[in-house]
């Protein structure tokens, strides 16, 4: 029969083995999110190049202006809107 001592040390060794869990399991879904979140930004990338003959010649911020300036017009966002996304 155990003593009262070993039952909380019983218990707090299983609170420990827990919460290392979920520490694993939390860096695991960030590390996911992390890896998933890279492949779609160089996927879009990629369709971003395909469109835009010479766009591997422009700087980031000429490109983020393009960006700018093609999405202001109204036709992109209604389509934007028509997509679902918030403006």
């Amino acid at each position: 029969m155990r003593t009262i001592g070993e039952e909380i040390e019983i218990a707090r060794t299983k609170k420990e083995q827990s919460e290392n869990e979920l520490k694993v399991l939390l860096n695991r879904k960030r590390d996911t999110e992390r890896r998933e979140r890279t492949h779609r930004l160089i996927e879009r990338g990629a369709i971003l190049e395909s469109l835009v003959d010479g766009l591997d010649d422009l700087t980031n911020e000429q490109v983020q202006d393009l960006l700018i300036v093609a999405l202001e017009t109204e036709q992109a966002r209604q389509h934007l809107r028509g997509l679902g996304v918030p403006l």
